[in-house]
């Protein structure tokens, strides 16, 4: 016991117990969206890196203890920046200390002096024992959570941090239809378009309302960014893990994403028999994505060490920097590397729905999820479908260019009628389709933040038997009614909210 005792008070463990500490905390933060190899590579780099510096500092101070209470006070300025700055800014009086160009002079400042001090230290035997302690007190706190979190959420994604609270009963389907689960992004509602940009009699609505579908008069998605609102649809659920009060984190993106894939609607249909046919930028359970665009997700590494003082002040200085030199000088090029994958992508989906039901005629029953990165910005072609030259595209105008909206909403309104038109004819009439967009759009014109709700939502069910709908329908009620008239599922409809993410 004494040697334990004498282990904690002599040997400054609280180096390298601080980077596991630092890793395994994210783990159980980011349960389940994390690599394990990425991980272990990101533990040993930290590891690795504390190491080095605190050989450094031993060679300068020669002890032992205090090169290890300095880097330990490095580490934790460096590794925990974010959360310190961010703490700052929402206090009453600190806030004044927050910004870049007072924080970290100020932190230079206070290490220096705090060097200078500790070289003068003689007796360090209770601060060492005292960070090892408290080092190992926030580990074994944080082990335990994640040994609990596995416990509770060892499938899926249902560690997302709420409850479904859904009675599914998953062998209850009666109907086997197949399904088209079809997204214009960013399409904005017939209301929408005749109010800001002038057209009275909308191409889509009219189409599909002649072929038999229920058009929604005043429908409205849950969330302004594509993921969240994929996400709330699928799992038929809010997510009030989502922090509205800023722009959201990388993690916040992943956790969406896999929320999407590990819905409680994708895992209905599986065990009941459908095949899923994934034609989207998300991953589905067993089916990756056709193309993922890169605003959609981010990496282990980056959700890891996202507020470390190096990613900080690169995300919130350098680049905030470099961003102003490129609106000047190189918009077009990175506009374009952003955004030209998505002309690709939208023939690529298109051409498989356009052949989709004859390609799989002998295949019953499916759900297909086609996701159509259309009229989303950037607009790559007037309403008659002949594009536009670079130069007039990856601009920064380009995106309150009303014109060219317009006129891109005509083109993808013609493409998706092209698109149903194909379904009834290969289908029959006989399958459930459902058009709709993730969210609206309030480039335009950003005092009117309601209008990046103004989606647009069709159904068309093969009985024409409409009645659980209603024209003030949101995103997150979508399949909940599908479930219900085709899955003989009873599930309540939510109050339908809508959530500004910035």
């Amino acid at each position: 016991m004494k040697k334990k005792i004498a282990v904690l008070i002599i040997y400054p463990l609280h180096v390298w117990l601080l980077p596991l500490y630092f890793i395994i905390s994210k783990y159980v933060q980011f349960a389940g969206l994390l690599d394990h190899s990425e991980s272990l590579i990101a533990l040993i780099k930290l590891l690795a890196g504390f190491s080095i510096g605190f050989f450094l500092f031993y060679l300068l101070l020669k002890n032992y203890s205090k090169s290890g209470i300095v880097v330990t006070y490095l580490g934790c300025i460096y590794l925990f920046f974010g959360a310190i700055k961010q703490l700052l800014t929402v206090s009453p009086v600190l806030h004044y200390i927050s910004p870049y160009r007072i924080l970290l002079p100020l932190l230079f400042i206070l290490s220096i002096v705090f060097l200078y001090r500790i070289k003068k230290w003689k007796r360090l035997v209770r601060i060492t024992l005292f960070l090892n302690l408290l080092f190992s007190i926030y580990l074994g706190i944080e082990l335990y959570k994640w040994i609990e979190t596995n416990q509770k959420n060892s499938v899926g994604l249902k560690n997302s941090g709420f409850d479904y609270n859904m009675p599914i009963d998953k062998n209850a389907s009666l109907n086997r239809v197949n399904i088209y689960y079809i997204v214009l992004d960013c399409h904005p509602s017939a209301a929408y378009q005749e109010e800001m940009l002038g057209v009275k009699n909308n191409l889509l609505d009219s189409s599909l309302l002649a072929k038999g579908f229920y058009v929604l008069d005043h429908p409205r998605s849950n969330y302004t960014k594509t993921s969240f609102s994929m996400a709330a649809t699928f799992t038929m659920a809010y997510l009030p893990w989502l922090k509205t009060n800023h722009n959201p984190y990388p993690y916040e993106y992943n956790r969406a994403m896999s929320l999407v894939k590990n819905s409680p609607v994708l895992e209905l249909l599986h065990k009941d028999g459908y095949q899923l046919h994934n034609l989207s930028i998300f991953d589905l359970p067993g089916k990756p994505s056709i193309q993922k665009g890169k605003f959609l997700s981010t990496t282990t590494t980056q959700m890891i060490f996202f507020n470390t003082l190096w990613n900080s002040f690169i995300r919130d200085v350098m680049w905030k920097n470099s961003a102003k030199k490129w609106q000047t000088r190189d918009v077009e090029k990175v506009y374009k590397n952003k955004y030209e994958f998505q002309k690709g992508y939208n023939k690529k989906i298109i051409d498989s729905l356009l052949q989709f039901a004859e390609n799989h005629k002998n295949e019953k029953p499916y759900f297909v999820y086609a996701h159509l990165l259309m009229p989303h910005f950037p607009y790559f072609y007037n309403k008659s479908g002949i594009a536009y030259p670079d130069e007039e595209i990856y601009t920064d105008s380009l995106a309150t260019d009303r014109d060219k909206f317009r006129n891109y909403i005509v083109y993808t309104d013609s493409l998706a009628i092209r698109i149903v038109d194909s379904l009834f004819k290969q289908g029959s009439g006989k399958d459930v389709i459902i058009i709709q967009s993730d969210h609206g759009l309030s480039d335009l014109d950003e005092s009117r933040k309601q209008d990046a709700f103004r989606n647009i939502s069709a159904f068309y069910f093969p009985d024409k038997e409409y009645k659980p709908l209603y024209n003030e329908m949101s995103n997150v009620n979508t399949f909940r009614v599908v479930l219900n008239k085709y899955f003989n599922q009873k599930l309540p409809l939510l109050k339908d909210s809508s959530i500004y993410i910035k």
